[in-house]
């Protein structure tokens, strides 16, 4: 893997608010560093998804983000 997936760490971040009214799965589905390769957003073959860091807070929804992102395919970090 080569990068840390941050398109879709700003996707969740943006789609999974506590807000219901603009949350939605659909704007983060295809915005992984994946597609920058070969076309495909959701097969793992370059980025490296998470959640949060120490230095960025993840989303609101971060248990959603958390399953998203650890049913992928493709390296997922969890940072504790």
């Amino acid at each position: 893997r080569d990068v840390l997936d941050f398109p879709l760490f700003f996707a969740m971040k943006a789609a999974l608010t506590g807000d219901g009214n603009v949350n939605d799965f659909r704007n983060m589905v295809n915005a992984s560093q994946d597609v920058q390769d070969d076309g495909f957003a959701n097969n793992g073959s370059q980025g490296v998804s998470f959640v949060g860091s120490h230095d960025e807070t993840g989303p609101y929804l971060s248990n959603v983000a958390y399953a998203y992102t650890l049913m992928r395919p493709g390296n997922a970090l969890v940072y504790f």
